[in-house]
């Protein structure tokens, strides 16, 4: 972030976050992401239930997260600023960096003790070599 945040801005900003902090709500904003829905849609999309969904849509409605717009008989939800999809797959991304980073730190983690072990053994058999040795005498095969 390019600004300071004062202590009163980490407030609302938490506050905020509140929107994208929990899966239900997430998994609505990917119903969302395309086109508007109705609470049935976004509910089907979601995998839970209808007043479950009606509960979350509160909450993002409040927060001004979610605009509706009623057509005929009924409710469309749409996402009231494309900068939220924006951050959440900002989110995503780094998410999924981390992930990666992790496993290729664990792989490392998996990979060098058995290399140092390794290391080791045919440091610790292997002669010092002089003159006219030239075999394998004294090295342990590893295999």
């Amino acid at each position: 972030m390019a600004r300071k945040l004062n202590r009163r801005m980490c407030e609302l900003l938490a506050d905020y976050f509140t929107v994208l902090a929990h899966p239900v709500r997430v998994r609505i904003f990917c119903a969302l992401q395309k086109r508007p829905r109705t609470v049935s849609q976004i509910a089907a999309y979601a995998e839970v239930s209808l007043p479950n969904v009606s509960q979350h849509l509160r909450l993002l409605r409040d927060k001004g997260a979610v605009l509706t717009e009623k057509r005929a008989q009924q409710v469309y939800y749409q996402v009231a600023d494309t900068r939220l999809l924006r951050a959440a797959d900002l989110i995503r991304q780094l998410l999924l960096e981390q992930t990666r980073r992790q496993a290729r730190q664990a792989a490392g983690v998996l990979w060098a003790a058995p290399l140092r072990e390794t290391l080791a053994r045919t440091v610790a058999v292997a002669p010092q070599r002089r003159g006219g040795d030239r075999g394998n005498a004294g090295r342990e095969v590893i295999g």
